[in-house]
């Protein structure tokens, strides 16, 4: 026999729902849009121990951009000659591919090995 829950009990549930949405969602604004680039600046150059699909997804799309705008410019300061500008190639491609990395490298598991 299933036991019933009575209108109270649901309305609480209702709102620790919406209590939780609108603390979700206020990092939406300055002040605390900054805890929110800060973890996604961290995730990019340090990785994660267990990331989303999406966090995957957004690093392998910035890092592809970056070394691909690394190569570009390489290409470019080979042609041009230009010392300045492959210097500036160097750090795209890198910071790319560091980010790429970050994003698809396999997770590890809590006993040390990978998942």
């Amino acid at each position: 026999m299933a036991i019933r829950r009575s209108g109270r009990q649901k309305n609480q549930r209702l709102e620790h729902y919406i209590r939780d949405s609108e603390r979700r969602q206020q990092n939406i604004l300055w002040p605390d849009s900054r805890a929110g680039g800060r973890a996604a600046d961290n995730f990019l150059w340090n990785g994660s121990r267990h990331p989303t699909m999406v966090q995957r997804t957004g690093g392998v799309i910035i890092g592809g951009g970056l070394s691909c705008l690394g190569l570009e410019l390489m290409s470019y300061s080979i042609t041009g000659r230009s010392l300045l500008v492959g210097l500036i190639a160097t750090v795209f491609c890198y910071a790319g591919l560091r980010i790429t990395f970050m994003a698809i490298r396999p997770r590890k598991r809590r006993n040390g090995g990978l998942e």
